[in-house]
């Protein structure tokens, strides 16, 4: 069995994001959390994350930093950031207001040896602007390709407190779309 690589580990850790909150959605004893010792910090970039609500949302970019941790998650996200954001047309600011984001390790993936399947938990982005603002929350999967140290975030957030012109509401999903590239 191929150990995920320590650029693995961070990346799994970003998010995303993406950063969002959420219990998990893999069924309990299913998460590996792998143990990194000494902890060490990275960083993280993408360039371009998007989402979708009634228009596209898009970033110029999306810049993260944390620690990897050997107490049973992979790696935390510290810091997660918005840069250069628009909907429409129409600047908006994306705020990260996640408490805890942790991300697991879920294992190799079984459609490609070369990247290992991530489960990121405790997400949460206020979206505000022009006379729009909702936060958005959940867990968001995604993978880590080990070849390219890329973390790919391709999942859903779950809108609240929504007050946006209608361009979404309560209870929406809002696909999250991003790949952050992870150093460290």
């Amino acid at each position: 069995m191929r150990l995920p690589t320590r650029a693995s580990v961070v990346v799994t850790a970003l998010l995303v994001a993406a950063g969002v909150a959420a219990g998990p959605s893999a069924t309990a004893g299913t998460r590996t959390a792998v143990a990194w010792s000494p902890s060490d910090s990275y960083t993280a970039h993408a360039d371009q994350p998007s989402m979708q609500m009634y228009f596209p949302l898009t970033c110029e970019s999306s810049d993260a930093q944390g620690d990897t941790s050997a107490t049973g998650a992979v790696a935390y996200v510290d810091a997660l950031s918005f840069d250069d954001c628009a909907m429409t047309g129409l600047a908006v600011d994306l705020v990260d207001v996640s408490t805890s984001v942790r991300a697991f390790d879920l294992g190799p993936s079984a459609s490609n040896p070369d990247t290992n399947d991530v489960l990121i938990e405790d997400v949460g982005i206020h979206v505000g602007g022009f006379g729009c603002g909702v936060d958005l929350e959940g867990s968001l999967h995604g993978y880590f390709d080990n070849t390219t140290g890329d973390l790919v975030i391709d999942d859903d957030l779950t809108a609240f407190n929504a007050d946006c012109l209608g361009l979404v509401s309560d209870y929406d999903l809002v696909p999250f779309n991003a790949t952050y590239h992870i150093t460290g």
